[in-house]
């Protein structure tokens, strides 16, 4: 190996390091449910009944060509939350943060327009031993006669209004 070629070989070696830690896998989707808008990622939903477990670090939405305020919804893990983030089911309500996310920006109404989704999740097995950690994005258009209200803890089943 020659001196010139060693830069692109360390490139090529970390490129290769960094998708040994990640694995980017299918889209994460939006769904129009009863509760509202949900974001969905099949595999996780695959996983959980498999006995794995899945703890959302960090979830965002964003609104394409936006040129200020562009974060409409941006939650993180809290430190020292035992559980935090913890999903219970393959899906993800708008506005509607897991048990142990904090909320860095509260979901604003999503009106007409494009919005990229992103997330970072750990997989873990059923006795706690770290998989992999899975990146998750996607995208949500909202026609010119539609919008989206984020959903509150008072909008969750089960709680009376």
């Amino acid at each position: 190996m020659n001196r010139s070629s060693l830069p692109r070989y360390l490139v090529f070696l970390a490129v290769l390091l960094l998708g040994a830690c990640f694995q980017k896998f299918e889209t994460v989707r939006a769904v129009e449910t009863e509760r509202g808008i949900a974001f969905e990622a099949p595999e996780i939903e695959v996983g959980l009944q498999k006995g794995q477990v899945y703890e959302l670090l960090d979830f965002t939405v964003v609104k394409r060509d936006c040129e200020r305020d562009c974060t409409m919804w941006f939650i993180v893990r809290e430190s020292g939350h035992a559980k935090g983030g913890q999903l219970e089911e393959g899906r993800l309500y708008y506005g509607l943060a897991p048990a142990g996310m904090a909320v860095r920006t509260p979901a604003k109404t999503l009106g007409p327009g494009s919005y990229s989704l992103s997330a970072t999740v750990q997989q873990r097995d059923a006795s706690g031993r770290f998989l992999k950690s899975l990146l998750l994005d996607g995208a949500l258009s909202i026609r010119s006669d539609e919008s989206a209200t984020p959903q509150t803890s008072r909008d969750a089943p089960g709680v009376k209004r």
